[in-house]
């Protein structure tokens, strides 16, 4: 609001004097005439005076008056601008429901009434409001026009913003192409509507409407492309002759940049198919990769490219203009094998084309020789152009599955090799037949690709190139570790748990070499369950399995080869890992149902698991052919230890349990295990309960006490007495030195517990430490435990020979087939060699009784 001058005393405007001044008369020389003259001239300057101060009021009346309109003036300037910088709705919707005009004016009123209030007199009040009033009404009348402009602005603005709402709603419709229509429909019948009411003709009507369609269309694609590239775009296509040209163009741009990595994904089905044959005949897009690329050799993309050779789509193998170049640089490269590195056989030169570790090589060079007529080892002269030429026809039959092409053809391309002939001249200038997809008529049944500017198809035909090679880099990649993982958990566990598939090996490696490099990974994984097999299987089954596992010639001879020398390592690994510990191999095997032994003191659970191994302790010794064994060497370790802590009377009740669990065979496997020599003999007395009720291990071990503790009371010499009758009455018992230095270790500790005792009788130590010697048919044997010499003579003459001829077995005798009967016969007559407790090998001069598979006959005299 203007700001209001207020003034406490009147102001007057400096005025100069009339022009009529006062001037003192010239004075007489006649006093008389002086004083009349002066009376005169005073009179006259009262009157002067007087006009003088009339002149002066209204001089200041008009100053007050002049300088309240400036001040009414100054604040209607500030008003108008004030009211000026109100425009459309603010200037139409003033609070409290007052026009602008109204509202103003009372403000310029009130600054009026001030001024007026402020005034001197009336007579200055009266002339100023009379003034103000026309100045006020003036002012009333430049408001009002300010509120007419403003009320045109306002309904300019209204139109605009309903339309730009119209557009804003019709671009977020997306692919509602319905609510779309009717939105643009709208939008025309407002500007139609609007033209009419402004008094616009139909030409500016069309105009703003094209100018709304062409930002409703930019806006609408804009905001689509966002979520759905390929869906605008597919739109845009069916609706671009709706929109300007200049418009269209841009969206078009944007709309293809958003699209085209998802085109190029859709294309690329397409050009690994059709797309990837030469341009004028897609036919080729089925054919096998070699005669696709015109490269029936599957030669190899190198840095110096090829006469002929062109730009292909195949990311590993060359391509070549015509199958003759290819043809050429088939010989050609065979020419140099023989030239350069001397290859002069069928054998020679396919070993190093088709390598074994990728390729059934012998089946490969067996097909190429077949085809000439001679020996893969036969030598060849390749510049011999018929001699190369079946060499190439039966290569390409082998590298594609089929020969498709002609004679002409074949001959044209050995010839260009040998330098005889020369290929098309446009071969020659490397011109390129360029592949389907760059072809103008391209067509690949996706409309919105198919739709594009050839130069937006070309890209995108360009891009999925790029991408099918980028694809089939990281497929290969990320599939060389998966085959790896794979290919070692098959071999490991006979499973895996994320092997590739064979549509995976497609994407990565082609059609050709993927199914190979598949089968290449089944063969491992039939390996694995092989692998898994001869962890178990027999000795007889595991050479079973590599009979039937040796590979023969013919496609993928190389991989099953790798694959039979892995297997043989297996089973020879196998073989040897068994045969140092046949128990915890037997662990491994679910089928046995074992479990591995840890709480020695449980004697309950001891007694259950040693029970089940005995019942399976000959089996696994046959199948594995190993010895017998009831406990894995580390559990036999685990469990001398245990025993290691105890006192003898704990320590023979505790190889007592195993003896009852697991036999006397069972308990002696056992004693070949245990490193501690003293528990070991300890085991190996177990089973020996005299009639009278002594515990062979339990004496034993209280007799290692005594001599620990110096209780048995044995000095040197009696210890040397003691020992040379213990080694004299075992002479010639046993096998082996082995066998004989622990029945004296026997005797002898048994001796101790007996001296201890006050008991120092040699020969009953020794009885209880063997069983018992006798002669037998002029051999010295230890008799099984507690039997008297008649009792075992008995037996042999009776039971044991009865016993033989009724498993009708075969026998060999000094390298002479003997039946059961017949050894049966000579067996009461036959010289015995004490094998174990109870068990004897029967002697056949400096050699033993033998089974049919040449191992030595154990001959068990049970009770």
């Amino acid at each position: 609001m203007a700001r209001v001058p207020v003034y406490n005393t009147p102001q007057v405007a400096p005025n100069s004097l009339p022009a009529r001044g006062f001037s003192a008369p010239a004075m007489p020389p006649v006093a008389g005439q002086q004083a009349q003259e002066m009376g005169m001239a005073m009179q006259n300057f009262g009157g002067h005076v007087g006009y003088i101060a009339q002149d002066m009021a209204v001089q200041a009346n008009r100053a007050r008056i002049a300088d309240g309109m400036n001040q009414l003036v100054k604040a209607g300037t500030d008003l108008t601008v004030e009211a000026g910088q109100l425009t459309g709705r603010n200037a139409l919707e003033r609070p409290g429901g007052k026009s602008l005009a109204d509202e103003y004016g009372a403000k310029l009123k009130e600054v009026s009434d001030s001024i007026t209030t402020n005034l001197g007199n009336d007579v200055q009040r009266d002339a100023f409001k009379q003034q103000a009033a026309q100045f006020q009404l003036d002012f009333y009348r430049s408001m009002t026009s300010h509120m007419v402009k403003q009320q045109s602005v306002f309904q300019a603005e209204t139109r605009k913003a309903t339309l730009e709402t119209a557009v804003d709603r019709a671009a977020r419709l997306g692919a509602d192409e319905g609510s779309f229509n009717q939105a643009l429909g709208a939008i025309r019948a407002t500007v139609y509507e609007q033209a009419a009411a402004t008094g616009s003709g139909e030409e500016a009507a069309q105009n703003e409407y094209r100018k709304l369609a062409d930002q409703t269309y930019q806006a609408r694609y804009k905001a689509w492309q966002q979520s759905d590239p390929l869906g605008a775009l597919a739109n845009y296509q069916a609706r671009q002759s709706d929109i300007s040209p200049l418009v269209r163009d841009r969206i078009a741009t944007d709309l293809f940049q958003s699209a085209a990595p998802l085109l190029a994904d859709k294309a690329k089905p397409w050009l690994l198919s059709t797309g990837s044959a030469p341009v004028g005949n897609p036919a080729l897009a089925g054919e096998p990769r070699g005669v696709r690329n015109n490269n029936p050799g599957n030669i190899q993309r190198s840095d110096e490219p090829w006469q002929g050779e062109v730009p292909g789509n195949d990311p590993r193998y060359a391509s070549f203009a015509t199958p003759e170049a290819g043809i050429r640089a088939m010989g050609k490269n065979l020419l140099t094998y023989q030239d350069k590195y001397g290859l002069n056989s069928v054998e020679a030169i396919v070993s190093r084309w088709a390598p074994a570790t990728e390729n059934d090589t012998p089946g490969y060079a067996a097909s190429v020789a077949k085809a000439l007529g001679v020996k893969t080892d036969a030598p060849i002269d390749l510049h011999d152009a018929n001699t190369l030429g079946k060499v190439v026809r039966s290569m390409i039959q082998v590298e594609n599955g089929k020969q498709p092409y002609s004679n002409a053809q074949i001959d044209a391309g050995v010839g260009a090799a040998l330098g005889t002939t020369a290929l098309p001249s446009s071969t020659d200038k490397g011109e390129i037949a360029a592949p389907y997809w760059r072809s103008p008529d391209a067509v690949t049944g996706v409309s919105v690709l198919d739709g594009l500017p050839p130069d937006q198809r070309l890209r995108v035909f360009q891009l999925a190139q790029a991408q099918v090679h980028q694809d089939m880099a990281q497929l290969r990649e990320s599939l060389h570790a998966r085959v790896q993982d794979s290919t070692a958990e098959y071999l490991a566990r006979g499973t895996a748990s994320n092997p590739p598939s064979e549509a995976e090996f497609i994407r990565a490696y082609g059609q050709t070499d993927g199914v190979k490099r598949y089968r290449e990974l089944r063969d491992a994984a039939d390996l694995g369950v092989e692998l898994q097999r001869v962890k178990f299987a027999s000795d007889a089954d595991l050479a079973k399995m590599l009979t039937e596992a040796r590979p023969s010639a013919g496609e993928g001879f190389a991989s099953r080869a790798r694959n039979y020398e892995i297997l043989e390592r297996a089973v020879k690994s196998t073989m040897e890992t068994r045969q140092k510990d046949p128990i915890l191999y037997a662990l491994q095997d679910p089928a046995r149902g074992f479990s591995p032994l840890t709480n020695f003191g449980n004697a309950q659970t001891m007694a259950q698991e040693l029970g089940k191994r005995h019942a399976a302790m000959y089996s696994i010794a046959s199948s594995f052919g190993t010895r017998p064994a009831i406990m894995a060497d580390q559990e036999a370790e685990s469990f001398g230890l245990y025993l290691g802590s105890l006192q003898a009377p704990d320590k023979a009740r505790a190889l007592g349990d195993v003896f009852k669990a697991a036999g006397a065979d069972g308990v002696q496997s056992l004693a070949t295990q245990l490193k501690d020599s003293s528990l070991a003999v300890a085991a190996m007395l177990t089973p020996y309960q005299s009639k009278k009720g002594d515990n062979a291990a339990l004496l034993y071990l209280q007799g290692k006490d005594a001599l620990e503790q110096k209780r048995a009371k044995i000095d040197q010499t009696a210890e040397t007495g003691a020992k040379a009758e213990i080694y004299k009455a075992i002479n010639d018992v046993y096998q082996t030195p082995q066998g004989r230095d622990a029945a004296a270790e026997a005797a002898y500790g048994i001796f101790a517990k007996l001296k201890a005792d006050g008991n120092d009788n040699v020969d009953r130590a020794v009885d209880l430490a063997t069983g018992g010697i006798m002669q037998f048919n002029g051999a010295k044997i230890a008799k099984p435990y507690g039997w008297s010499d008649n009792q075992f003579r008995d037996a042999m003459r009776h039971r044991v020979p009865d016993a033989i001829k009724a498993t009708g077995a075969d026998f060999n005798i000094g390298g002479q087939k003997v039946g059961a009967a017949e050894l049966a016969a000579a067996l009461p007559g036959a010289r015995l060699q004490t094998y174990g407790q109870g068990t004897y090998l029967i002697m056949s001069g400096n050699d033993v009784v033998r089974t049919a598979e040449n191992r030595p006959f154990i001959l068990k005299v049970d009770p």
